[in-house]
């Protein structure tokens, strides 16, 4: 009875592991896609990339619509993998070591919304009308409303700069063409 228990235990993590990993997949889809359609044979370090995002047939037909959709599915993806994590923390079955892995992951998931909610008001306050900043793992990405110019790319850059560990060759500008 305790064998069949324990592999009935080792089924369900698993599906646990295999579902916050499909959240975090989603989270990290849009930053991969970007980055899968740069040409990056002519970059330079700090060199500042413009790409314009494509805009789906889900989202709303407003701009502030447009940047409220992408910041909500942001949260709901974070959400759902914390969500996934605290199961697995409140579970009698799971090792003090597995719980401390799932302690630390919710740690670094809140620590990356702190960071991007932070960005995106100091981008607010220099004028910047609707910005989303998403932090993956090698890169930040930060959407736009308007294109940006050589001195918007530089409060751009000293906004995630101050507020992370990257540099500015990690930072990905990104115009949506919501309004066009």
């Amino acid at each position: 009875m305790k064998k069949a228990k324990k592999g009935k235990t080792q089924i369900t993590l698993a599906i646990m592991v295999v579902a916050l990993a499909a959240a975090v997949g989603l989270n990290m889809k849009y930053s991969a896609e970007q980055e899968n359609s740069l040409n990056t044979s002519s970059k330079y370090l700090g060199q500042a990339e413009y790409v314009n995002a494509e805009v789906s047939s889900e989202v709303k037909d407003t701009e502030e619509d447009y940047f409220k959709t992408l910041r909500s599915e942001r949260n709901k993806t974070r959400q759902d993998a914390i969500d996934t994590l605290e199961e697995i923390i409140d579970r009698t079955d799971v090792t003090d070591e597995e719980k401390k892995s799932a302690i630390d992951k919710i740690t670094v998931l809140t620590e990356t919304a702190e960071k991007e909610a932070s960005i995106e008001t100091v981008l607010k306050a220099k004028g910047f009308k609707n910005a989303v900043v998403v932090i993956g793992e090698k890169d930040v990405n930060v959407i736009i409303d308007t294109e940006p110019d050589s001195a918007a790319t530089l409060q751009i850059q000293d906004a995630v700069l101050s507020k992370t560990d990257f540099t500015t060759a990690d930072i990905k500008i990104i115009a949506s063409n919501e309004n066009s």
